[in-house]
């Protein structure tokens, strides 16, 4: 298992930590399944800490469409 650096750990999950999470689903073979998973979740994330909440959602927005372009 990767270590995580005591440094990451005290400045907590950022915006770009999300936005790698988001992109590592968008690279499995049920990618837009993935994302159409957590974007859904979203609705029950009722805090989002220091997480540019608007920017994470329209970059899962469109890393779905682009899936789904994939698969049409």
């Amino acid at each position: 298992m990767k270590q995580i650096s005591t440094t990451h750990r005290s400045r907590g999950w950022t915006t770009e930590d999300e936005i790698a999470f988001i992109e590592g689903l968008a690279r499995g073979a049920a990618n837009a399944d993935m994302l159409r998973g957590y974007l859904r979740s979203l609705r029950n994330r009722a805090n989002f800490g220091t997480i540019n909440a608007e920017t994470v959602i329209q970059h899962a927005q469109k890393l779905l469409r682009d899936a789904e372009r994939a698969a049409a």
